[in-house]
Order: C-alpha cells, then structure tokens, then sequence
C-alpha cells in the first residue's frame, strides 16, 4: 500500500501581501483548492504547487532512498515556500505522530567520530535511558548541523548511546534536536536560505533508456530495433538453436542519455531493470551486462555485423524479483567508473547483455522495450554531492520510516 501523505499548509504572508497592496478588487483564489486524499505523486516532471492561504495539499516524492534495510529516507514535497508552517500530517489516514516510538528532543545532545572505534552520540542531561532507547533499535535524527539520518544502536547508557564507526560527524551541543525511533521527520517551511537535511545530499535519477535493440547472429544484417512479435513490441537476449544451423545468439543494446541531468553528481550505485514478458525458467540463463566500446549505433541500423565490441562485464550476478516480472542487474564497480565518466561528458552510456557463459549456456528472455505499452527499460543511480539550493525555496517535509512494526509502507 502505497504512503499518502496529507498536509495542511498556510501562506499567510503571501495572502497579507494581496490584501495590503492597493486599494482595488483583488479576486482571493478558492479556498477549495485541494488534491484528492488518495494521490501520491511521484515525477520529476510533476510541478509543485503554490498555496494560498490554509489548504489541504498532497505530497510529491521529492527524494527516496534506495537501499534493502527496514529503515529508509523520504522527502514529500508539499508547495512552493516560504509558508508560515504545516498543522497536521497524515500518511494512509494515520496521524503522523502516532508513528513515533520513542522520541527526546533537546539542545544537549552532540556528536562525536571516535576514529577507529565506534562513534557516540552524546547527552548532558543524561536521558537516553529515561526515553527508553535500547540497543538493535534503529535512532533516527532531525534537526542536527550534519547528522541526520538513522543510525543502529550497539549500546546505550544514561549519557551514551554508540553507533558503528565512521558514520557521524563531530558536532557539539546546541542545536534543537530530536530523536526519535520508530519513526522521525522535519518539516522545511521552504525559505529562500534553508539547506535541506543532510541525508538529501544524495539522490536518486530514474532514467529510461534512450535506444534499444537486440542483434542475432542467426540473421548477421537485419535490425531488430523495432521488433513486433504477435503485437507485442520487445527485446531479445540469448541463445537457442536453431534447426540446421546450430545455436545462435541474442544480444540486447540499451543506450542512456545523461546530457539533461545536473553535474557535479557522485554515482555511488547503480541498477538496470527490464520488465520481463517472457522468461526461459528451464534453463534459467544468467545474463550479463557489459561496457561497450562505440556510441555510434542507433535503435534503427545496429546489426549482429556492425554492433560495437562488448568491452568488461560490468554488473553483478542478475536478480529477478519475487514476482518475476523484472530482471534487475545491479553494476559493479567496474560499472560505476564506466557510467561516470559518460555522466561527467554529459554524453551516454550504452550497454549490452548476454548470457555470461554464452559459449555452453543456453535459454531465452524477452523483454519490454522503449515502443510497448507496458514498462520501459530504465536505469537507476543513487548519487552523492548533490547540489543544497534545489531544495531552496520549497516547502518540504523530510521523513525516516523504520518499517520494522510499521502498517505504512512505501
């Protein structure tokens, strides 16, 4: 069940700015404005709006984290700022707060990297115990100068509570604080100086692919990069044989574009996934994804004779999910070196993939392309370095969901 998030924000300072100026009819927009209970946005092509006066708005996924622990970072978009603040929060009906485990807040707390042993969070006024935080409980932090984030406890005292080494930065006592298990958020009134929480300095991009084709070296100068099999368009990849011939191989070719997306962006992890409409259980082949040597083929005139020269493997063993519909490839670190340097040229990546044992492996996947109705292939990267003025200006409310216990999901 997918999160719904529902908040009320006011702009008085913009409705007072209307109202003093001068003297004429001033038509004050509906106070019906609102979006239905029940949508959930999540497009980078999806505007924020803007809100006057006090309004019933729904989130849009600004930011999620991509990672497989319980506990996961998200930042729900609400409006253009500044606005004066946010009265309420529900996420699938329920009262934000009601979310919330246990929970101190306060100036006492600070932060210190221990070098080589585990680093501490730290209170004067020694509550930890009180609040009842307990070891293997996932600590979520808001409101800190670098810090927020979710951390697992390994001890905890009255005074002390240590977290693994490496993973906080030194900050001294004094800012409004809160801690929370459970789960935690921060609301961001969107003022033109704010810097967002210090978990969004990284990202995520979904990019779908730009050119797709598969070659077969049954058929060496036919393209197949507009293949229509009984109305279904889609791509090929593996090896079957073929009477009188022998086996034969299909590759698939995917091209990415990067030249839209910002620079100055880390590429810290990365995964493919193709929406499988058929896969070959019996042999269950394993495929391979792999840098290539050109940029210079295109979906409609790459061939088995004149596709570029598959260069290293660049991902992982390959995973389908539990339904089976995708096949996702997570790259390695080859890969990442490889999607970066085509990142920093603004230019784009291709990739090709094939059984890894092509030679003795036997088995066929299809797959959906950029032409069908259904999912298109995409490429995801997770990045760091990314740039604080993007969440200027917009009102924001940033959430740490431990789902461990938790009814909500995203």
């Amino acid at each position: 069940m997918p999160i719904n998030l529902i908040t009320a924000a006011y702009f008085s300072k913009i409705l007072s700015r209307v109202l003093s100026g001068p003297r004429k009819k001033v038509k004050i927009p509906s106070r019906a404005y609102k979006t239905s209970d029940n949508q959930l946005n999540e497009s980078q092509e999806l505007p924020l709006p803007i809100v006057y006066g006090y309004n019933k708005v729904c989130g849009t996924v600004i930011y999620r984290e991509q990672t497989d622990s319980d506990v996961r970072e998200i930042a729900y978009g609400l409006c253009e700022g500044e606005i004066e603040g946010v009265e309420a929060i529900q996420i699938d009906g329920i009262d934000i707060g009601k979310l919330v485990k246990k929970k101190l807040g306060g100036i006492t707390f600070a932060f210190h990297d221990n070098g080589g042993g585990n680093d501490t969070i730290t209170d004067s006024d020694s509550n930890f115990n009180e609040a009842g935080f307990l070891e293997n409980e996932y600590l979520i932090v808001y409101g800190s100068k670098s810090n927020d984030g979710h951390y697992k406890i390994i001890s905890v005292s009255s005074g002390t509570i240590e977290v693994d080494t490496g993973l906080l930065t030194e900050e001294t006592a004094g800012e409004d604080i809160t801690l929370t298990t459970g789960f935690g958020y921060k609301v961001y009134r969107g003022t033109p100086t704010q810097l967002p929480a210090s978990v969004f300095a990284k990202g995520l991009f979904t990019i779908n692919v730009s050119d797709d084709a598969y070659v077969w070296s049954y058929e060496p100068d036919t393209n197949f990069g507009l293949c229509d099999e009984n109305g279904k368009y889609l791509i090929q990849v593996g090896r079957q044989n073929i009477p009188f011939a022998g086996n034969e191989s299909k590759y698939i070719y995917l091209k990415f574009d990067f030249s839209e997306y910002p620079a100055d962006l880390t590429v810290t992890k990365s995964y493919i996934r193709l929406f499988c409409l058929y896969r070959d259980l019996t042999y269950a082949p394993d495929l391979t994804c792999f840098s290539v040597d050109s940029e210079a083929w295109t979906q409609g005139t790459i061939t088995w004779n004149n596709k570029p020269n598959l260069v290293a493997q660049i991902s992982d063993e390959p995973k389908a999910t539990k339904d089976m519909s995708f096949q996702v490839f997570k790259i390695n670190a080859a890969g990442l070196t490889y999607l970066q340097t085509a990142y920093n040229s603004h230019g784009t990546a291709s990739i090709a993939i094939r059984l890894k044992d092509y030679d003795s492996a036997y088995g066929l996947n299809k797959f959906s392309c950029i032409e069908s109705t259904t999912i298109t292939p995409y490429i995801r990267f997770i990045y760091s370095g990314g740039n604080p003025g993007a969440f200027r200006n917009t009102a924001y409310v940033a959430c740490t969901i431990d789902y461990s216990g938790q009814k909500v999901v995203v």
